[in-house]
C-alpha cells in the first residue's frame, strides 16, 4: 500500500490544499509557509502523538466567503497492491485498486468526526470498517521525527520507542525457541521456591510473612499467598536490557546525551531505519481481513546539524529506505543541498508559500504529467532553435 494523494481542508493555515505523494517526497518553502502544518495534519489523521484541537487547529485566517464549508477534514487516497485489493471490502475499492478515505475532524452534516471511506464517488454513511477502534490499524502507521528531537525519547525502554520496537520484534521470534530463556525460566522456578523459605539474620522470611498474615485472617476461611512472577519478555526489555555508547578512541563508555546534535539525530534516524527492517511483516491473504503493512515516515529538517557530506549520505539513505516495500518518506527541508538531490524528479517537490491577501498556505507541485509536457516542449524548442533562421521564424509565426 502507498499514499498517492492527500487533500487538506480547513486545517490551520490550509483552507484547501492538495498534493501527490511519491515514494519519497519533500516539502519546501520559507519559514511560516505551512510545512509543519502539512506534517501535523498527517499526524492528526493517524493520531501520532497529536489529536485535533479546535482552538489550535481551526483556521484563524480570513476566508472572505470563498468557501462556505466550515467543516475540517483530511482526505487520503491509497494505492493498493493486488493482494490488498482482494482483502478490502468490495464497496470501498475504487477503479485502479484505490482506496479513498476522509477523516472528519469536526461534525459535517449528519456525520460525526471519524474516518469514512468513499463508496464510488460518495462518502459512506457509516464509519470505515464500522468502529473508531479499528480504523487506523487498517491504514498503516506513522513514524515521526521532529526538527528538535530528544535521543532519550527514541531509546527509552519503559514506553514506545524505535529501540524498544526492535527488541520486541527480535525477542518475539526468539523466546519461543531460545535455549537461554528456557534455562532462565527453569532456574527461576527453583529461585521462587527457595527464596520464599530463606531467612534473614533476624529470622524473617517471605514464608514467615505469609504465616503471620494468614494467622490474622484465618477466621474468614481465606488464605494469603505471595506469588513471585516469572521473568517475561517485557521484564527483560524494561529492566534487564540497557545500552551504552563506546568511544573507540577513549576506549570507554560515554554519555550519548552529551554528544553533538548531529550524532544524536543520526543515531535516532539509524534506530528508526533499522526498526523498519526488523518489523514483523503482516501478510494479507484472501482469507484474512484487510490490514496492510504500511509505514509513513515524517522527517522534519533531516539536514539539521549535519555536515554537507553527511546530508548527502542521509538523503541517499532516506531514498533507499523509501524504496522498500510498504514504506513512504515525506521530509521538510530548508537545505538547497538536500533539495538538489530531487532535481531529477521535480514532481517529488511540494512547494508551500503564504498568499499575499489572506495569508493562507498555497501548495504548488509539478505533476508527472505536466513535467513530461514541459520536457517535450523544451525538446521541441531546442530542436527549433537548431533549424535555419527562416524555419525558426515560420515556427514562431505558426
Amino acid at each position: 500500500m502507498q499514499i498517492s494523494k492527500v487533500k487538506i481542508h480547513n486545517f490551520r493555515s490550509i483552507i484547501n490544499g492538495e498534493f501527490v505523494l511519491g515514494y519519497y517526497s519533500m516539502l519546501i518553502g520559507a519559514n511560516n509557509a505551512g510545512k509543519s502544518n502539512v506534517i501535523d495534519a498527517l499526524r492528526v489523521f493517524y493520531e501520532k502523538d497529536e489529536k485535533y484541537n479546535l482552538n489550535r487547529d481551526k483556521p484563524k485566517i480570513r476566508n472572505d466567503g470563498v468557501d462556505t464549508d466550515q467543516s475540517s477534514w483530511i482526505e487520503i487516497e491509497y494505492l493498493l497492491n493486488e493482494e490488498e485489493a482482494v482483502s478490502l471490502k468490495s464497496e470501498y475499492l475504487s477503479p485502479g485498486n484505490k482506496l479513498s478515505v476522509r477523516k472528519l475532524l469536526t461534525q459535517s452534516g449528519d456525520k460525526a468526526p471519524g474516518i469514512y471511506a468513499y463508496e464510488g464517488d460518495q462518502l459512506s454513511g457509516n464509519l470505515f470498517y464500522g468502529a473508531k477502534g479499528v480504523q487506523l490499524g487498517k491504514l498503516g502507521k506513522v513514524i515521526y521525527i521532529p526538527a528538535v528531537s530528544k535521543l532519550e525519547d527514541e531509546t527509552k525502554l519503559s514506553g514506545p520507542s524505535p529501540l524498544r520496537d526492535i527488541l520486541n520484534d527480535i525477542l518475539d521470534n526468539l523466546i519461543a525457541s531460545s535455549k537461554a530463556y528456557k534455562k532462565l525460566t527453569g532456574s527461576f522456578d527453583t529461585f521462587k521456591k527457595e527464596i520464599k523459605a530463606e531467612e534473614t539474620e533476624d529470622k524473617k522470611s517471605l514464608t514467615g510473612l505469609e504465616v503471620e498474615i494468614n494467622r490474622e485472617i484465618s477466621e474468614w476461611g481465606l488464605a494469603f499467598d505471595l506469588e513471585i512472577n516469572a521473568v517475561t519478555q517485557l521484564d527483560i526489555i524494561k529492566n534487564l536490557i540497557g545500552f551504552q555508547i563506546i568511544d573507540s578512541k577513549l576506549e570507554r563508555a560515554i554519555d550519548a546525551q552529551q554528544q553533538g546534535h548531529g550524532f544524536q539525530r543520526h543515531l535516532i534516524y539509524t534506530l528508526i531505519r533499522v526498526s523498519t527492517k526488523y518489523q514483523t511483516k503482516t501478510l494479507t491473504t484472501k482469507s484474512k481481513d484487510f490490514q496492510p503493512d504500511f509505514t509513513l515516515i515524517l522527517f522534519e529538517e533531516p539536514e539539521a546539524f549535519l555536515h554537507p557530506s553527511q546530508q548527502d549520505s542521509l538523503c541517499l539513505s532516506l531514498k533507499k529506505l523509501a524504496k522498500q516495500d510498504s514504506h513512504q518518506v515525506l521530509v521538510s527541508s530548508h537545505s538547497p543541498r538536500f533539495v538538489s538531490h530531487n532535481t531529477f524528479d521535480l514532481s517529488s517537490l511540494i512547494r508551500l508559500c503564504r498568499g499575499n491577501q489572506d495569508a493562507q498556505t498555497i501548495i504548488g507541485q509539478i505533476t508527472q504529467e505536466n513535467f513530461k509536457k514541459f520536457l517535450n516542449l523544451t525538446r521541441k524548442l531546442m530542436i527549433s532553435w537548431q533549424t535555419p533562421l527562416i524555419n525558426r521564424k515560420m515556427m514562431i509565426w505558426n
